[in-house]
């Protein structure tokens, strides 16, 4: 890929001492002018699209991780309460309040 520039950058440049010589080589030197700048819109397009995916693709990564971090936390204080519950006291609150929401 580099060595596709310097070999257009050359051959500007060759385009551009002939182009004193001669008059036609003018279009010639244009025509390579507009080949470069799409070839390098393209590039710079392309690196843009890649530069707007890996952003997006680390934003979503990080909240993936972080949603998973908090719900290991939340799952381990869950365990450790959970062995502090007595168990008929919970089943007699749950007969008592069945519908969800009930205890306020």
């Amino acid at each position: 890929m580099f060595d596709f520039f310097i070999r257009l950058t050359f051959n500007v440049q060759l385009l551009k001492n002939f182009s004193k010589e001669k008059q036609p080589a003018a279009e010639t030197l244009t025509l390579v002018k507009s080949r470069l700048r799409r070839v390098m819109t393209v590039v710079v397009m392309g690196f843009l699209i890649l530069v707007a995916y890996f952003s997006v693709w680390m934003y979503r990564n990080s909240l993936d991780q972080a949603e998973f971090a908090t719900l290991n936390r939340l799952a381990g204080i869950v365990y450790t309460l959970a062995m502090q519950i007595d168990g008929d006291e919970h089943e007699q609150l749950m007969q008592r309040h069945s519908r969800q929401d009930d205890i306020r």
